[in-house]
């Protein structure tokens, strides 16, 4: 090989040794260039990431407070937060060409992609009221699964190195879901809802695994220790949110805010994000050192290629080049120290600055729940509607479950008063007019509160009402007070009663205007003048000194006091004067407040008059008769004079006011009492005790007679009737004396004794006197027992039927039974009926034992048809009282029904005297019992005074001869006669006739003989029990 071709050669190996050499030290140059740009990059690329962290956070705060208060300002920070997200996500895709980190990028913007899309989502489900449902959507698993994926992706962006990858994004998980616990506690405490406990503590065992995981994977002791130091704050946070939790659980709320935004909870956050941007710094440090590394590297091959290729020379320059990019590198990272510090600072009074916000905003509710003032908030064109929580609280309602509108807000306005809210809305938007009214609404709970409400609107550019804002205002209380004063002011002004207000010094400051009225003074002559003026010197100085030390010692003085008026008159007056004392209760007022009693002492004597006399008669009531009887005795003892005590009661009167009704009845009383005092003595004293019983006082009598012929002057009042009411009425009266000291020696047994002698003359046949005896006590006592017994003698059981068979002449057969009262006293034993019967009427009790007598009669008819026996029919007898009640026939109807008798079975014997009474009423009724299927009879026929034009209209059947007429016949002619007047007297009428009381052949031959086929009496047998009257041989007879 020649010289030249090794030459060549040599220099082609040279050439291609120097071009290699070039080529590596391009290579190592680039190298290093792209390592000092990672440096530059990283330091900015941390800053974005922290930047788009923290406005991520501030996003989500934003709309998750949002949701939970409703409040829509939130919305207005979360607009002012999202356009610089944006530009530091665009800045962030600038300085990421490489193909790791713009997926990263890529992957965390996607995903902030859908957050903001819910969170916008939330924001129109609140502005629509409907908050739950924002609220599920912002805490949804959808939700938090797109905040890891953003996480995860930032986490990607920060280093570009895999070794780190997972600590940070560890670290981005602990930084998540420590926001996450502090969030979970502090709504919990703002809204007192538990369901954030649930959230906190899911959340909480995956930060606790985070926190573990972070520490095994710490590449060297430095950073272990910063995570040990962040979890120690960690779990000093995590024991004071458990503690607010277990105060919210108490109802403690305030307790729990205090805990979760007090400065102890904020000093172990700031240790906290200290330690987590120590963590973050530690990481970014490790990263790099490995760039620092490999740039140093790179370095070291282009030194040692220099070297080669340019010896000594090239190995100066590259010792400069170095250390001008160390000083470079030096600047950049105390550039990058400064810029982190600024960052941190930022990020601490950001969030001093969101404190003082929640601050500033719970005492702003606070101040509104105080002062009962809540604020609205109306988009008028997209009709939304905005309320306060004081709000809410004003009208009553859950601001969860009400959909607010201003069709919802107007539903809760007073019916009476929508139409003027609506028009003044109107008027607002329409005409520019002031909104400023008061008005009702209606509370869930139906109570009515009063509201004041003031408004103000914006308008656009063309001046459309676009915003309605404003504030409500409860005053029901305000308004009460209000009333109250108005009315205090009015009741003084117009109440009938005098009223003087002073000063502590007795001066007069205020009258109304009955003071004036009462004592003739006008309000300017006496304002400043002592109540003294008008005095009437009718009191001496020991009264008005009591007076005043009753009322220094009590705070009050009532009583009655004279006074004089304007114009000299005297008045008496009811007087009450009151201190009044202020709030520290000293003496502030008097306050008097009189009446004029002077009509009051005029009614007192007539309520006296009233209190001793009767209202009807205007006679002495009993009170006054007790008065007038005691003072007599004492004067009749004084003087050993005689007096007589007169019992008088009318006779039959109950019959009257039963017929012809208590108006009637107490005319004829006032009519009897002018009649009594014409027949007696001006001294005499007559007094009305009862219904219809007078009593007589007569003084100074010298014997009996006297008291003879007081009576009969007293009957033959009643001798000519009384016109009452176009009516002529017939009445007797019934008299019992008693005589002083004879017959008693008090009041109560005088008047005792005198009525015991009324009754007996009533026993007489009325319309007569009787004097007193001793046997008219025991009378008296029996008839006193025999009433009381008589009460209950139903329910005792004591009272029973007995039966009378009724027969036909000449065959004897049954065609019927008379049903009769017995009553079989315990201790009396058998009581008459004509005893107990009359008393019965007296007493009202006929009413019901009449309705007892007709059930038990049909009861044991129906018993004996049950049994097949064809006994005809059951008679009952009816009491005069019965009819006049009235309802006779609904009974007889409802006897039959219940106890499923055939009406043709019963028949009813009414007295002959008691249907001539009112004849016209009984032809109806018997016309309608008539119809009914019930047979008619009239009992004691011959012994009234009947009318023959009214008998032949009475739908009767049957006359019944009275038994007085059969017990002397055939002895007596005239009986004899008038039974055969009465017996062609119903075959004429086409009736039949019966026969009461046969006891012998003779009579019941004559009977026969007379026409009469139907007779009763003790010669066919005597009344009997239901059980003895079965076995009877009459009813063989009639088969």
């Amino acid at each position: 090989m020649t010289a030249s071709r090794i030459t060549i050669l040599l220099t082609g190996i040279y050439l291609i040794t120097s071009l290699a050499l070039v080529w590596f030290v391009w290579n190592e140059w680039t190298t290093y260039q792209t390592t000092k740009n990672d440096l530059l990059n990283d330091s900015r690329i941390m800053e974005l990431r922290n930047n788009i962290v923290h406005l991520d956070e501030v996003l989500t705060m934003s709309s998750r407070m949002a949701a939970a208060t409703g409040d829509l300002q939130w919305q207005e920070r979360y607009n002012s937060y999202k356009p610089k997200l944006d530009a530091a996500f665009v800045e962030a895709v600038r300085l990421s060409p490489e193909p790791f980190r713009a997926k990263a990028v890529s992957d965390a913007e996607a995903a902030n992609t859908k957050l903001v899309e819910m969170e916008k989502k939330s924001f129109e489900l609140i502005l629509q009221g409907r908050i739950n449902e924002a609220k599920a959507l912002l805490f949804s698993d959808e939700y938090e699964k797109q905040k890891i994926i953003y996480a995860q992706g930032m986490t990607q962006f920060v280093l570009k190195h895999p070794q780190f990858l997972r600590l940070e994004e560890l670290r981005g998980i602990i930084i998540h879901l420590d926001e996450v616990l502090t969030m979970s506690a502090r709504m919990a405490a703002a809204t007192g809802d538990l369901q954030w406990e649930k959230r906190y503590r899911n959340s909480e065992s995956i930060l606790d695994a985070a926190i573990r995981d972070a520490i095994n994977l710490a590449p060297d002791s430095r950073i272990s220790r910063l995570i040990s130091k962040t979890d120690l704050a960690n779990r000093k946070l995590v024991e004071m949110e458990n503690q607010s939790f277990k105060l919210i659980q108490s109802g403690l709320i305030d307790e729990a805010k205090a805990i979760l935004f007090g400065d102890e909870y904020t000093k172990q956050k700031l240790i906290y994000h200290q330690g987590m941007d120590n963590f973050s710094k530690a990481l970014s440090s490790l990263s790099h050192k490995n760039l620092s590394e490999a740039q140093t590297a790179a370095l070291v091959r282009v030194f040692v290629t220099v070297l080669l290729l340019l010896f000594l020379i090239l190995a100066w320059f590259v010792v400069i080049r170095v250390v001008t990019n160390w000083i470079k590198t030096l600047s950049y990272t105390k550039e990058l120290k400064h810029q982190i510090t600024l960052r941190r600072k930022a990020e601490l009074a950001l969030k001093l600055a969101n404190q003082s916000l929640r601050k500033n905003e719970m005492l702003l509710i606070e101040a509104q729940k105080i002062s009962h003032l809540g604020h609205w908030d109306w988009n008028i064109q997209k009709h939304e509607l905005v309320w306060s929580d004081e709000i809410y609280r004003i009208f009553g309602l859950n601001p969860q479950k009400f959909n607010t509108s201003y069709e919802a807000f107007l539903q809760a306005v007073h019916i009476e008063d929508r139409e003027k809210v609506n028009d003044a809305v109107k008027h607002a938007i329409d005409d520019q007019a002031p909104y400023d009214l008061e008005h009702r609404i209606v509370l869930p709970s139906g109570e009515e509160r009063i509201v004041h409400e003031l408004a103000r609107i914006d308008r656009d550019e063309k001046g459309e009402a676009v915003r309605m804002f404003g504030t409500v205002l409860d005053i029901t209380e305000r308004k009460k007070t209000e009333e109250r004063l108005l009315l205090a002011a009015s009741v003084m002004e117009n109440t009938s009663e005098g009223v003087i207000i002073c000063d502590t010094n007795a001066n007069i400051i205020e009258v109304n205007t009955a003071f004036c009225n009462i004592l003739g003074y006008s309000r300017e002559e006496v304002i400043g003048q002592n109540p003294r003026i008008w005095r009437s010197d009718r009191h001496d100085k020991e009264f008005f000194d009591g007076m005043w030390q009753e009322l220094t010692e009590t705070g009050n003085w009532r009583g009655e006091i004279w006074n004089r008026r304007k114009d000299g008159t005297l008045i008496p007056e009811w007087l009450n004067i009151s201190q009044v004392l202020d709030t520290n209760t000293d003496l502030s007022h008097y306050v008097a407040v009189f009446s004029d009693i002077s009509q009051i002492k005029h009614s007192q004597e007539k309520l006296d008059h009233i209190a001793h006399h009767d209202i009807l008669t205007d006679l002495p009531n009993r009170l006054l008769l007790n008065e007038r009887l005691e003072h007599a005795l004492r004067r009749a003892d004084r003087h050993n004079t005689k007096l007589a005590v007169c019992f008088l009661d009318l006779d039959h009167f109950k019959h009257i006011n039963d017929s012809m009704g208590h108006l009637t009845g107490d005319m004829l009383l006032q009519a009897v009492t002018e009649r009594l005092k014409q027949t007696s003595r001006q001294d005499d004293t007559i007094a009305r005790v009862g219904g219809d019983e007078f009593v007589f006082l007569l003084e100074d009598i010298s014997r009996e007679e006297d008291a003879v012929v007081a009576a009969q002057k007293l009957l033959a009042a009643f001798k000519n009737s009384f016109l009452i009411d176009h009516q002529e009425i017939h009445i007797t009266a019934s008299l019992g004396i008693c005589i002083y000291p004879r017959d008693g020696d008090d009041v109560d047994k005088l008047l005792r004794n005198a009525d015991a002698a009324m009754y007996r003359a009533k026993e007489e046949g009325r319309n007569t006197y009787q004097f007193y005896s001793g046997e008219m006590t025991s009378n008296a006592f029996e008839r006193v027992l025999l009433e009381n017994s008589l009460h209950q003698a139903i329910s005792n059981g004591e009272l029973y039927l007995a039966y009378q068979p009724q027969l036909e002449l000449p065959s004897q057969r049954l065609i019927g039974f008379e049903s009769l009262i017995r009553w079989q006293h315990p201790d009396l034993g058998l009581v008459s009926p004509g005893k107990f019967i009359p008393l019965a009427e007296e007493t009202g009790l006929i009413h019901t034992i009449g309705q007892w007598v007709l059930r038990t009669a049909c009861q044991q008819a129906s018993i004996w048809l049950e049994q097949g026996l064809d006994f005809g029919h059951i008679a009952v007898n009816v009491a005069g009282p019965q009819i006049q009640r009235g309802n006779l026939l609904e009974e007889v109807k409802t006897v039959l029904a219940e106890t499923r008798l055939p009406a043709h079975h019963l028949e009813l014997e009414i007295t002959e005297s008691f249907i001539m009474q009112q004849p016209k009423q009984a032809i109806e009724l018997l016309s309608e019992l008539r119809h009914l299927g019930v047979s008619i009879a009239i009992d004691d026929f011959g012994t009234g005074f009947s009318s023959l034009s009214y008998l032949k209209q009475l739908p009767i059947k049957k006359l019944k001869i009275d038994r007085s007429f059969i017990f002397d016949i055939p002895d007596d002619p005239n009986d004899m006669a008038i039974v055969k007047a009465v017996i062609a007297l119903s075959h004429n009428l086409g009736l039949n006739s019966i026969a009461e009381g046969v006891e012998s052949e003779e009579q019941a031959s004559f009977l026969l003989d007379a026409g009469c086929t139907e007779v009763q009496g003790y010669l066919y047998s005597k009344p009997v029990i239901a059980e003895e009257a079965e076995k009877l041989p009459f009813w063989q007879s009639n088969c």
